[in-house]
Order: C-alpha cells, then structure tokens, then sequence
C-alpha cells in the first residue's frame, strides 16, 4: 500500500511513465482492435491521477519543501525560511527560539556555504499532530579557520500548528562522523 501511495502522489516521474506505458498498449490495442473505449476511459483515469498527483502534498513532500527552502536561504547567508517555519514554542536546549537564530545568524556571518545536497531522507510517520524526519546533508563550506566538505545527519520534528507544519525540534546527531552532544548556543 505504501509504495502505491508513493506512485500515485509523490512520484510523477513513475505515475506518468506508468500512465505512459498503459495508455500506449491501449493505443496499440485501438489500432489494431478498432477498439477506442478503453484508450479513452485509460486518458480520463489518466488526467484525474496526474491532477490527483500535482493537487495533494504529503507530509514527506512537505518536508522536502521545507527544508529545500531552508537549504537555499543557507547558501545565501539567509534565516528566513528557517524564521517562518520553527514553531513558536522551539527550543534548542539550552537554547530557544530567538536564541536559535541568533545562533544561525551568527554561523552564517562568519561562514560561507558554497554548496549543499542533501543526500539522504527518511521519514518517519507520527501521529496526527507530528512527524520526524531523518535527513543528512553534503555541503561544501568555507570559513577562516576551515574549508572543505562537510557531512551533517539532522533529525528533525514537524509539529501541526494551526494547520501549517512547523518544526519544533532540530537536533543534527553526526556532524561530519563526530556525534553530537548538544547545543552550546550563541
């Protein structure tokens, strides 16, 4: 069933080869058979699935959205996405959430990231109101005293406020194979 969902809303390179394949062995069938219903029946279940597709995002999609959008203000020494989607109550122990973007802030100030990808994600469902995702980034930075690639793995929540995913905690357990004990703030 999962893989079915996974087809049907959160891979339109797969649905539509798939639609592709089905709708093309019905068009040889109508050549051959003079047969057009089932080619016409296979194009209208075809447009309904595609817009079925683009219509509903999942929470994994969400959290890809977010978190690109996150990755993209990075490179360019940004916080806004970060500030629009940590939820009001985040926290950073010992940090809260002005205490966390002034830390970002700060980071990016004295760092540059020339590049990012992430290379891994794994979701992981909750319940109603939240979710965790598993997440590890490439990038490629540069400071005063470093320069080169580093590999971090982010965990991270997502929690339903008010409709809108936030997320309410940020935890990177590896930090280039070293593991993480904390944050230590600004």
């Amino acid at each position: 069933m999962a893989t079915f969902a996974w087809v049907l809303v959160e891979s339109l390179p797969v649905l539509g080869l798939l639609l592709f394949l089905v709708n093309f062995v019905l068009l040889v069938h109508w050549r051959r058979s003079g047969r057009a219903q089932p080619l016409l029946i296979t194009l209208l279940v075809s447009v309904v699935l595609l817009s079925v597709s683009f219509a509903v995002e999942t929470r994994r999609e969400t959290a890809k959205r977010i978190l690109d959008a996150i990755a993209t203000d990075v490179r360019f020494g940004r916080v806004a996405a970060l500030d629009g989607t940590l939820s009001p109550d985040f926290e950073a122990p010992p940090m809260d959430r002005a205490t966390f973007l002034d830390a970002v802030r700060n980071e990016l100030r004295r760092t540059k990231v020339l590049w990012n990808r992430r290379t891994r994600f794994v979701y992981e469902p909750g319940d109603d109101e939240r979710f965790r995702v598993k997440v590890t980034y490439l990038s490629q930075l540069l400071t005063d005293e470093f320069g080169g690639p580093l590999k971090t793995r982010w965990e991270i929540v997502f929690r339903r406020i008010a409709g809108d995913w936030r997320i309410e905690t940020i935890e990177p357990p590896t930090i280039d194979g070293i593991t993480f004990r904390g944050w230590t703030g600004p």
